[in-house]
């Protein structure tokens, strides 16, 4: 049966990265008879959150930086090693990982010590381990490998999306965020303000899970409280764009597209390859599929 996609509830751009982007859209009466630009832009926020949960569900996973926990029957190897396939991708930690014999009897390991292969591919190492059977410990060697064991595991998967805290200065060597989920050390994030777009780099000794962010070297703008910052690569930025552009375009006025890529007036796109919106949708998802592939 189809999983469930955790949905963002940021969108993957900001109002003000979308109306900088050439889309040559009037954005001024989304909310038709509204004269309030404050509503305006919160009608494109819900297009863009809209988009934004549509590429996920292209992708098939979460893509912003959430936490999931996983249940699963499986059997350890001969070297009596967990090999766990985590459903949602990227994986930046594990918090905590039990295991057992029966459903009712799992001991839980906060922060165990795993190894994490292709950001998807999670190895832990049960030998030696202890684990409860009634009163007291037991210390076990190597499972059975045709013994079932009961698994459940909580990481962080996904791509750092959140906004910024404050008015950070120009030359700031720290930078306070709204959700520091999946944030990790030596991570790029891009802070996606018009006008002062730059990447900077997670330093090495940023310990996950706290906040405010230390980076390795100091912003060169100053911003924005509210400035979008991201993991996400530009191509899934510009597919939420687009995606977003092509649900807020109007028929084409003489052929009736049925989804047109844009509101210049009759006969305009004649020699446009794409012809319809529909074009607009067809890049989304060529900007996608790369991360689609991998799942």
């Amino acid at each position: 049966m189809p999983r469930l996609i955790i949905p963002t509830t940021l969108p993957f751009v900001t109002v003000p990265a979308f109306k900088a982007h050439p889309t040559f859209l009037d954005l001024n009466n989304l909310r038709s008879g509204d004269p309030t630009a404050g509503d305006q832009d919160i009608e494109l926020n819900n297009i863009l959150l809209m988009s934004s949960n549509w590429a996920a569900g292209y992708v098939g996973m979460p893509l912003h930086a959430h936490t999931n926990t996983e249940q699963m029957r499986m059997r350890a190897d001969r070297r009596g090693r967990l090999l766990i396939h985590a459903a949602d991708t990227p994986v930046r930690s594990v918090s905590s990982l039990a295991w057992g014999f029966t459903p009712g009897q799992l001991n839980t390991y906060a922060n165990p010590t795993v190894w994490i292969e292709y950001d998807e591919t999670i190895v832990y190492d049960v030998r030696g381990a202890s684990w409860s059977w009634g009163p007291g410990a037991l210390q076990i060697g190597t499972p059975s490998p045709s013994a079932d064991l009961y698994v459940q595991m909580t990481y962080a998967a996904g791509y750092v999306n959140a906004l910024l805290v404050g008015n950070p200065a120009g030359g700031a060597n720290t930078l306070q965020l709204t959700d520091v989920t999946g944030v990790r050390p030596g991570a790029i994030l891009r802070i996606w303000e018009p006008g002062k777009e730059e990447a900077v780099q997670v330093s090495a000794a940023y310990v996950p899970g706290t906040n405010p962010v230390a980076l390795t070297t100091n912003t060169v703008n100053a911003h924005t409280a509210g400035a979008g910052v991201s993991e996400l690569s530009p191509d899934t930025h510009e597919a939420v764009i687009l995606y977003g552009t092509a649900m807020l375009t109007h028929p084409d006025r003489q052929a009736e597209d049925e989804w047109p890529d844009s509101d210049s007036g009759p006969s305009t796109r004649q020699s446009d390859a794409r012809q319809t919106g529909a074009g607009l949708v067809t890049e989304a998802k060529r900007l996608l599929q790369r991360m689609r592939d991998q799942r």
